[in-house]
């Protein structure tokens, strides 16, 4: 629908807000990201988001360890 109505209106956030408002719904984002979805799904928009772009396909980007360890303390529990 939002992609039916899009020439209509001067930007494609303009045209969400009419839709979400024709459906009822209070909050653009919501058809926003059914849009996103029906894009990926229909081929027109990977899957991922900008960090698996950048990692490439089928792989993840690095993670920075999140576990730090203090002087007298071996871990989360302080065993």
């Amino acid at each position: 629908m939002a992609a039916e109505i899009r020439p209509n209106y001067e930007t494609e956030w303009a045209a969400i807000g009419a839709v979400a408002a024709k459906l009822g719904i209070g909050s653009s984002e919501t058809v926003r990201k059914w849009v996103r979805q029906a894009e990926a799904s229909g081929g027109q928009r990977s899957h991922g988001g900008a960090a698996d772009a950048r990692a490439g396909p089928g792989r993840r980007p690095p993670r920075p360890e999140i576990r730090t360890t203090t002087p007298g303390n071996d871990g989360p529990a302080g065993r």
